[in-house]
């Protein structure tokens, strides 16, 4: 098992930190500028011989007019110790008006994909199940 550099795993979080508004609200062009930075910065030489791909390969697909493939993506984010992950977008207010009025007490939960889901802002106690209760 070969080990990273130090200051690798050491800038792994501060750079999650950094590209994961990039990903969330940015264009395309502006996630491949800003990877190509961090390219750069890790030393595109190291991030080819970790990757397998090419210093040309690593350029042309973060280049102006490349279109990295998900291969090629999930490399160069694993090379720099980062994960590309995904979760439910938030719903609008248009989605949720749509599924009626909201009761007494209770919000919409904006985290949930389905927009007609309602949280009442306190958790739950599971049900007691009746079958159990008859024992």
């Amino acid at each position: 098992m070969t080990s990273r550099p130090r200051c690798l795993s050491e800038e792994s979080g501060a750079l999650a930190d950094r590209l994961e508004p990039v990903f969330e609200s940015g264009s395309p062009a502006e996630i491949r500028r800003v990877l190509k930075r961090v390219a750069r910065a890790h030393g595109v030489s190291v991030l080819a011989r970790e990757t397998g791909l090419t210093r040309e390969a690593i350029y042309k697909a973060l280049g102006d007019h490349g279109n990295p493939t998900l291969d090629t993506l999930s490399r160069l984010l694993d090379a720099m110790e980062l994960r590309l992950s995904v979760r439910a977008a938030r719903v609008s207010e248009k989605a949720h008006s749509a599924c009626g009025p909201v009761p007494a007490g209770a919000t919409l939960d904006r985290r949930s994909a389905n927009p007609c889901v309602i949280s009442s802002g306190r958790e739950e106690s599971p049900q007691p199940d009746a079958a159990a209760e008859k024992g």
